[in-house]
């Protein structure tokens, strides 16, 4: 039996990208898996956050209502044209935020 391709992309992110998971910060998706739950079967991506050491699955279905995104690209970041002020949503406020300083 042959075995089965592991998929690499879904809803536009792929195996091996960094992405911005609002309650836990930057991760990167190691995989993108099926299991079954309950009897249904889910599609997760599997999300590793290094510092907190932390593994997080979260179903394909629901990255929109978790706020999953890339990360914001290097032209787009220098193309904003801040003047080297941050600001956050106001949901991420008091919370811990890594800010990268883009030169």
């Amino acid at each position: 039996m042959p075995e089965k391709k592991k998929p690499q992309q879904r809803h536009g992110f792929r195996t091996n990208e960094y992405v911005v998971y609002p309650a836990h910060g930057v991760g990167r998706i190691v995989r993108i898996e099926e299991q079954e739950i309950a009897g249904a079967k889910l599609e997760l991506f599997v999300i590793n956050f290094e510092k907190d050491k932390m593994t997080l699955r979260v179903p394909t279905a629901k990255l929109a209502s978790v706020g999953m995104r890339k990360l914001s690209e290097e032209k787009t970041v220098k193309k904003a044209g801040n003047s080297g002020r941050i600001y956050l949503p106001p949901d991420w406020v008091g919370k811990r935020v890594k800010i990268i300083r883009v030169d």
